[in-house]
């Protein structure tokens, strides 16, 4: 039998108790500073008509009246002066950091794109959008410009700058490249060097002009104490949905071991059933985020799609887009949905785990048959459900944007942290003097599921990733702009696709590294970091915007669930006999050679 050792279990019992204190950390930091939306509207307000009082008396030498200071206040544009005085005010006072540039609710902010054409000045101007982005009336200009479409969400104004001045190159260099079809060498080189004038003479400017109302500022204030105190859920949400993922994943292995009659993995399936008893730990805390999602509790505002009036057509917040989506996106059903995904889910788990048990007490074909049935039941049941709780959980973030490959996606990712996991767990036991019967070929087999798992993940995230950049539709190519646009997660988004998919391939192609215990636990752990951080990059661009960073709220609360899930897998592991005993395909597993 397993017994924890009592230095691992205070090891692991010390990752909880940080855990649970991150977890308290960071709900009290962002809700020190917590105000309701009338209390914001109010400071504000009373900010605001301080600072455009004091301004009219500097430039007034009359004494000013209440009606001039109200008259002000509800103009289409203030001047900088008081707007940089109330952000400033803001700051100090409310404990609100505003990025005045860097924000997607800054819609009504304009960018202006300043220009020479047959040596007139001309200005072409487009609001930023609620994706982030800016169109331009090019058409209306009367010039061929690659400026239809500039995203602005995240980026200062130096960085749209660059990049309108990258679109310019890139056509001028299309161009050039066109004249290569012309055969005289002298009427090619006066070709280049014309267009080479052509967009010299531009002479382009980028500005963008502020958005200077009172209700903009105070849009701006409710959006970053909505950040902010979306974060703690924030790390909650996507450390739950990664270990949630393992675990249940660990009920797909052993019910695809069931259906497909397999032999090879019968000597470690004990590893696996020790892995899907977090399920219902992690489905708790989804559960309880998704209430508390609904209710809006502690600050919890991660779906944009929940918020109130988003789907009233008489309200100011009201989203054509959105509300088209009600029949499915409704509180209601949602939690339905969750509560059906969740119980199918355990039901499923504890059936499997039982029957196993159970056929290891009495022997007999009759519990294999059961779990058999049972497996093609839940395969079916969770080939529907996992993918439509990456779509309620996850994608739903997100509400104007989807994808048809972000099931499978989401699958791909699951099944490659858990094979990864699963292959820990057993050579954690053989190192201890368990599982004896698994030998290098059972090693190799699931080196082989990892390194397979971690192409087809590639092969999705490339797939959705291609497909959406190619077509460049603006509603679409917002998801993947708003990652590798937004200075915090360009890198993350890159680096986490890079290890996901480099290290296995470079570190696992060879049948020898798939049986060097080193490599694969090194590889193991790139993985499982890889995916984290992926796990991250799935929400938070979404729920936080670009107020996003990996600090200590997200990586304490990793800790403490990754020393909550592994004292519950092997507290799993010692309550039951790792051998496993009475399986029609036992002997066959014990001799397992490849």
């Amino acid at each position: 039998m397993f017994k924890i050792e009592n230095r691992t279990k205070r090891i692991l019992q010390t990752f909880m108790f940080f855990g649970f204190l991150a977890v308290i950390i960071s709900f009290y930091q962002s809700h020190k500073d917590h105000y309701t939306s009338k209390e914001i509207d109010k400071e504000i307000y009373s900010i605001s008509k301080e600072e455009v009082k004091s301004y009219l008396k500097k430039n007034s030498k009359d004494s000013v009246t209440d009606n001039q200071v109200d008259s002000m206040m509800s103009s289409n544009r203030l001047p900088e002066k008081i707007t940089d005085r109330i952000y400033q005010r803001i700051s100090k006072d409310l404990g609100c950091d505003l990025k005045r540039d860097h924000h997607l609710s800054s819609m009504g902010d304009v960018l202006n794109v300043t220009f020479t054409d047959s040596g007139r000045s001309k200005t072409i101007s487009g609001e930023i959008d609620h994706a982030g982005f800016v169109k331009l009336p090019i058409d209306k200009a009367g010039i061929d410009l690659p400026l239809k479409y500039i995203y602005a969400k995240g980026l200062s104004l130096e960085e749209i700058k660059k990049k309108v001045m990258n679109k310019l190159k890139k056509q001028m260099n299309d161009e050039i490249l066109k004249t290569n079809l012309i055969n005289d060498k002298l009427d090619r080189e006066n070709a280049i060097v014309l267009i080479e004038e052509k967009y010299d003479n531009l002479d382009l400017s980028v500005t963008l002009t502020y958005e200077n109302t009172i209700y903009k500022i105070k849009e701006k204030a409710h959006f970053y104490l909505y950040a902010k105190s979306n974060r703690p859920w924030t790390a909650l949400l996507f450390n739950t949905y990664f270990f949630l993922g393992i675990s249940l994943f660990a009920v797909f292995f052993i019910a695809l071991q069931y259906v497909s009659e397999a032999a090879w993995s019968i000597v470690l399936k004990r590893v696996p059933e020790a892995v899907m008893k977090f399920l219902p730990i992690a489905s708790i805390f989804m559960l309880l985020i998704m209430i508390a999602s609904i209710m809006h509790f502690g600050g919890n505002h991660l779906y944009h799609w929940m918020a109130e009036g988003i789907m009233d057509d008489k309200s100011k917040y009201y989203d054509k887009i959105i509300a088209g989506k009600e029949a499915y996106l409704n509180a209601t059903f949602f939690i339905a949905r969750s509560i059906i995904y969740i119980i199918g889910w355990i039901y499923f788990a504890r059936k499997l785990s039982n029957l196993s048990l159970s056929e290891d007490k009495h022997g007999g074909l009759s519990y294999y048959k059961k779990g058999i049935r049972t497996s093609a039941w839940f395969i079916v049941f969770f080939a529907v459900t996992s993918s439509m709780a990456a779509w309620d959980w996850i994608m739903s973030i997100d509400a104007h944007w989807f994808s048809t490959l972000f099931g499978w996606y989401v699958f791909a990712e699951w099944a490659a942290v858990g094979f990864t996991t699963i292959l820990l767990f057993t050579l954690y036991l053989k190192r201890k003097g368990h599982l004896q019967t698994v030998n290098d070929s059972h090693i190799h087999d699931l080196g082989k599921w990892i390194f397979a798992f971690s192409l087809v993940w590639t092969y999705m995230w490339f797939s959705q990733f291609m497909l959406i950049w190619y077509s460049n539709i603006p509603e679409e190519v917002a998801y993947f702009t708003a990652r590798w646009e937004i200075p915090q997660y360009r890198f993350l988004f890159w680096f986490s696709m890079i290890i996901n998919f480099l290290s296995p391939l470079i570190i696992l192609m060879s049948r020898d590294a798939k049986r060097h215990n080193g490599r694969l636990i090194l590889v193991s752990i790139i993985i499982l970091f890889g995916h984290w951080l992926n796990s991250y990059l799935l929400v938070a661009p979404g729920t936080l915007n670009v107020y996003g960073q990996i600090g200590f709220t997200e990586i304490g609360i990793g800790i403490g669930f990754v020393g909550l899930f592994l004292y519950v897998v092997m507290k799993s592991l010692s309550k039951v006999p790792l051998d496993v005993k009475n399986h029609p395909f036992l002997d066959e597993s014990k001799h397992l050679h490849t």
